[in-house]
């Protein structure tokens, strides 16, 4: 009778070296932890600067809307938008119906953003000196194309 509970540790290798999203998450991890270095001296972290892009951009879209477009649940983008809103960065208003709502960057959240342009433009030239303007181009069109698989129902 064959033990079911055995390992094949040979097995957890391979999908350690190859897995598609052990390996993005590893990047994404790597990458998170220098541009969260970097921004700390202004008090936010890569995340927070992306959402507050995003409403930078979004400019009063519905959270659901911003979700989806983020490739966020909509339960985690609500969690990660507290501190924000908590910290003044970004006003929650009330939506076309009582259910909905949508984001603005307030005040305070353009200081915070204007402060935080300069670190992401040296981090993203530095970024893309390291691995190569071309090398740079490829993978950015690698993980939209990724993004876009992934989102395939």
């Amino acid at each position: 009778m064959e033990n079911s509970n055995i390992i094949d540790l040979s097995k957890c290798a391979q999908i350690g070296a190859n897995c598609t999203c052990f390996g993005l998450r590893k990047a994404s991890r790597a990458i998170t932890q220098r541009y969260d270095q970097s921004l700390a001296p202004i008090g936010i972290t890569a995340s927070q600067f992306s959402l507050l892009n995003a409403a930078a951009l979004a400019g009063g879209l519905p959270i659901s809307d911003l979700a989806d477009l983020l490739v966020m649940d909509r339960t985690t983008l609500s969690r990660s938008l507290k501190p924000l809103v908590e910290g003044g960065y970004i006003a929650m208003k009330g939506g076309q119906d009582k259910r909905s709502k949508s984001i603005e960057l307030t005040k305070k959240g353009t200081v915070v953003l204007l402060k935080a342009i300069p670190i992401w433009e040296v981090l993203q030239e530095e970024t893309m000196q390291r691995l190569g303007k071309n090398n740079w181009k490829d993978l950015m069109d690698k993980l939209r194309a990724t993004v876009a698989i992934a989102n395939l129902t």
